[in-house]
């Protein structure tokens, strides 16, 4: 009597095992596929954020300025004159100075390989483009200027960021951001912007620069916000 009891409640213990067993993978391949599924709707989103990027400046690109048009850049708020004037691509910070601190940033960038003075030593180069912002409007205004972006080798290829102003021998001016341009009614002002670019996609010397106030793609892709001019060099 005894020894079937034992057998039963083994029989028991090991039923109750293998159906909590059963619960556990159950409830994994539950949860572990909706994080997968969460996880493929976060990288869907962001493929279609970029696909809209990439469309939105296609669409500036295709209606470009040229360099020397005096072309209207806009947010919802604002707007300002923008001319650029010229650019130039070096290996060495020729004609602005190189802040410490974007020095040390290039430093920390494995792909770049730049010395103490600045000059870039393997296939990367700076690219320097002169413009000139106005402020039309009767009051104050201010933008960003790392939403003035480089395109170069066509939109399939990641947009730059200007890493530093050939017109501030430092990071800081007035308080105010580095990137942050700020300019009193009817007041222009002519900037250095500089770039780090592969020396592959400016083989061709010709490039965009395209401006985007907003910051977004919010309006999809003909988005009116967003405008381009081409420039080149050494041409």
């Amino acid at each position: 009597m005894n020894k079937k009891r034992g057998v039963g409640v083994a029989i028991t213990v090991i039923t109750i095992c293998v159906a909590a067993g059963t619960l556990w993978m159950a409830g994994k391949a539950r949860y572990g596929n909706q994080d997968v599924s969460r996880e493929s709707k976060q990288e869907k989103e962001g493929k279609e954020d970029r696909k809209t990027e990439k469309e939105s400046d296609q669409y500036a690109i295709d209606r470009a300025a040229s360099m020397g048009e005096t072309i209207q850049i806009t947010d919802a708020e604002q707007r300002f004159d923008c001319v650029v004037k010229s650019a130039a691509v070096t290996k060495t910070p020729e004609g602005f100075q190189l802040p410490a601190s974007r020095r040390d940033w290039m430093w920390d960038q494995e792909s770049i390989q730049v010395d103490e003075s600045g000059q870039i030593r393997n296939e990367y180069s700076y690219v320097i483009v002169d413009l000139n912002i106005t402020n039309p409007a009767q009051k104050e205004q201010f933008m960003y200027l790392n939403t003035i972006y480089l395109r170069a080798g066509g939109t399939e290829e990641e947009a730059e960021e200007a890493v530093m102003r050939g017109d501030k021998t430092a990071e800081e001016s007035d308080g105010h951001n580095y990137m942050e341009l700020r300019l009193q009614p009817q007041e222009s002002k002519d900037l250095k912007l500089v770039y780090i670019e592969k020396d592959e996609k400016i083989e061709k010397r010709e490039a965009y620069l395209v401006f985007n106030l907003t910051g977004g793609y919010v309006d999809g892709v003909r988005n009116e916000y967003v405008k381009a001019v081409k420039f080149t060099w050494g041409q």
